[in-house]
C-alpha cells in the first residue's frame, strides 16, 4: 500500500473540490479518477467526514451509529 502523507491527501481533497465546483465525495475517488481510494481517507483521518473538516470542506453526510435499543425506540415512535 502506497504511503500518503496527511498534507498529500488534504491537498488532494482542496484540488478535487475546485476542479469539481463543489466538495468531493467518496465516489470521485479511487482508481477510476487516479487517486487513492476512500479507504485511505479512512485510515488516515479515522473517517470520510474528518477528512473533509480537515480540509475545510463542508461533510457532504451526516452518519449515526444507534444501538439495537435506539434503533427499536425510533421505528416504534416513527410508526406508531
Amino acid at each position: 500500500m502506497k504511503k500518503y502523507t496527511n498534507k498529500f491527501l488534504i491537498n488532494i481533497l482542496k484540488e478535487l473540490s475546485l476542479k469539481l465546483g463543489r466538495n468531493p465525495t467518496s465516489y470521485d475517488l479511487g482508481n477510476k479518477n487516479n487517486m487513492p481510494d476512500r479507504s485511505v481517507f479512512e485510515s488516515k483521518f479515522g473517517s470520510w467526514n474528518k477528512a473533509l473538516t480537515m480540509a475545510n470542506l463542508k461533510v457532504n453526510c451526516y452518519y449515526r451509529k444507534w444501538t439495537k435499543d435506539e434503533a427499536i425506540k425510533w421505528l416504534k415512535f416513527k410508526y406508531e
